[in-house]
């Protein structure tokens, strides 16, 4: 029966829901959210990681333009459309297993736990293919039915800073790193190819503000899917194995409030193309596929920033990227590093165990201030590893979930949680972690609150629930040793007019609180309003308060679109500081920090003059009404006012 109601949905609807081609494709504005979400958490949290989001935008965008098959993806695949709950997983799962192949998209509707809000997200990435398509690597089709694309990106202050005014040589030589070396304004260019999701190539260049030449590049070439050959790559690339206790450098969406985010979804082998200096492996990587089994090797040898003391030792590495001072060019590149890491995963249908091994060393050793690093580096001839065991056991209604790791020096750390999603409206996690004031892994990725998977012991729960219609309810607890945090968050959405979000946080001696609301006053202009709340328990109770009104503009050909934002924030201490999502142009993000008095505006406007070139231009400013100067050191700003101008194009050929 469930199967003649497809047919019909097919012959009668099968243009409502799903109709836009490749070309029509876009972001859903729940991705949008999840997203910003993502990116205020991470930074809220100290960690200013665009590169992360970066990644998470560009994997979104090249499933736009190569969508997934329903039919054949693989529960790995599904975890990676972020919207979908273990629930509706298994259910997609369970609904092919029973049904086969689905004959349209619009028989989503008929598989347990998918709306039809849910299906209109998951639309623009996925088609439902009845065969797997063969594509066969020749240098004719190679050159015919690729696809290439070049993106080109300049910014810059539009006030001048400090560091880029003259000085006499006398005055530079007394402070050679007052100046900066290079011209004012950041520079990238990126090209991509790609064939099929067979062969994939990219090529990254970027020059950040006051640095000389090209300073950064980063290179790749990826075959995937050929023979037994699962991935084979080349030149950069991100490792993602298990809950990341021994290798994950690249992003998660673990700082969600979502029960799902608790557990990391194994990527495997990727290729990297973001613009962190320091974080890739660069080498050769390949995985293998040998029926039930996966093996996994890679070899990484490239240079790190570094602090290198007078007696030739490094005390510490450095991740901002920057070499535009006498002293970032000193360091760039100091220290030179090399890795030997292998994974080997057994995957059955519902239950997977992977084993992951990492072997480095630095060609110089460690002379820093961490006294149990010394000992390890000196007592191991500098050479450290890691390695660890992972589970993930779908039981029914129930996923458990775990990982325990150990260094060279038989310092442990591990962690275990478990998921239950009885149907789509109340999903909870639980995850129990204790990690030892002595195990160090350099390239983890793990659930931490420090950044590093050390010295940390707590739980963690979510819960998330579904109240009738229009309601999502979800709710975070996190207590460990000397810290702890509370998140609760209401999202409403009345169809698609109006969504609207109520946070509440509490963190050690902060509060906040932010009610955001979304609506569409006509079919092409929306409106946003947001106001945050927060708050600081220090020697004296203190408040602030942000609030912005934004528009956004789509034409009704969807050949422009522009987003315009107004905003004021009153923020007396630090420790009450408020981050705010904005809109960027493709592969870009903001998060502005609010402290102190002062107004902030921006407009983001991308227009589609021709079929296969996009430009973004965006202008921004924050004027600040307690201080007549911005910044410190050399990036100091005289005046009240920080103006930042922005342009991209894309072309895709």
């Amino acid at each position: 029966m469930r199967r003649l109601i497809a047919i019909a949905l097919l012959l009668t609807g099968g243009d409502v829901l799903f109709c836009q081609g490749t070309g029509s494709r876009h972001v859903p504005e729940a991705v949008v959210r999840i997203i910003s979400e993502y990116a205020e958490s991470i930074t809220a949290e100290g960690e200013s990681r665009p590169d992360f989001t970066e990644e998470i935008i560009e994997m979104f965008q090249n499933m736009l333009t190569s969508p997934l098959n329903i039919n054949n993806a693989s529960r790995k695949d599904l975890e990676r459309l972020v919207v979908l709950n273990d629930f509706q997983i298994e259910s997609i799962i369970d609904y092919r297993k029973e049904y086969g192949p689905l004959l349209s998209l619009n028989e989503l509707l008929l598989i347990p736990g998918i709306d039809h809000e849910v299906a209109e997200m998951l639309a623009p990435f996925l088609f439902a293919g009845t065969n797997e398509l063969k594509v066969v690597l020749n240098a004719g089709s190679f050159l015919k039915d690729g696809r290439s694309q070049i993106v080109v990106r300049g910014k810059s202050f539009i006030e001048k800073q400090q560091g880029y005014t003259s000085i006499t040589k006398e005055e530079f030589e007394k402070y050679p790193n007052s100046r900066y070396l290079g011209p004012p304004g950041q520079n990238y260019l990126q090209y991509k190819f790609c064939y099929s999701d067979k062969l994939r190539g990219a090529l990254t260049i970027e020059r950040d503000g006051g640095e000389k030449g090209v300073d950064y590049k980063c290179f790749n070439i990826s075959l995937s899917k050929t023979g037994p050959v699962e991935t084979f790559l080349i030149g950069d690339f991100s490792a993602r194995f298990g809950q990341g206790l021994v290798v994950w450098n690249s992003f998660s969406l673990s700082s969600s409030t979502e029960p799902r985010s608790l557990r990391k979804s194994e990527m495997g082998l990727n290729p990297y193309n973001s613009t962190d200096e320091n974080l890739s492996m660069r080498g050769i990587a390949s995985t293998v596929n040998i029926k039930r089994f996966k093996v996994t090797l890679f070899f990484s040898n490239r240079q790190y920033d570094a602090r290198i003391d007078e007696d030739g030792r490094y005390t510490s590495l450095l991740k901002t990227g920057l070499h535009n001072t006498t002293t970032t060019i000193e360091r760039r590149g100091a220290l030179s590093g090399t890795m030997l890491g292998t994974n080997l995963t057994y995957a059955a249908d519902k239950f997977k165990l992977g084993y992951t091994s990492l072997l480095y060393k630095y060609n110089l050793p460690y002379g820093g201030d961490d006294s149990l690093r010394l000992y390890k580096d000196r007592y191991h001839n500098g050479y450290g590893g890691n390695s660890g065991m992972d589970l993930y056991w779908v039981m029914d209604k129930i996923r458990l979930f775990a990982e325990v790791a150990s260094d060279h020096t038989a310092s442990f750390a591990w962690m275990t949680g478990i998921i239950y999603s009885p149907d789509n409206r109340f999903e909870s996690s639980f995850l129990l972690r204790d990690y030892s004031k002595g195990y160090y892994a350099p390239f983890a990725g793990a659930i931490t609150r420090s950044g590093m998977p050390n010295d940390e012991r707590g739980v963690k729960l979510a819960v998330a629930y579904n109240a009738r219609r229009y309601w999502r309810l979800t709710s975070g607890v996190e207590i460990l040793n000397g810290y702890h945090n509370f998140t609760f968050t209401a999202n409403y959405k009345n169809g698609k007019r109006m969504t609207s979000l109520l946070k509440i946080a509490q963190t050690m001696k902060k509060y906040s609180l932010r009610y955001n609301i979304d609506y569409k006053v006509t079919d092409r202009i929306k409106f946003a309003d947001r106001i945050d709340l927060t708050a600081f328990r220090g020697e004296k109770f203190q408040a602030g308060i942000h609030f912005y009104h934004e528009v956004l503009y789509e034409s009704l050909n969807k050949k422009i679109d522009a987003s315009l934002r107004l905003a004021a924030f009153s923020v007396p201490v630090w420790d009450a500081r408020i981050y705010s999502y904005e809109r960027d142009m493709l592969y870009g993000y903001s998060v502005p920090v609010c402290y102190g008095q002062g107004l902030r505006w921006y407009i983001n406007i991308h227009i589609n003059p021709f079929r296969s070139v996009d430009l973004w231009l965006r202008l921004s400013q924050t004027r600040y009404l307690d201080r007549d100067m911005t910044g410190e050191g050399p990036d100091t700003i005289k005046g009240p006012s920080k103006s930042e101008a922005k342009v991209q194009i894309r072309w895709r050929f």
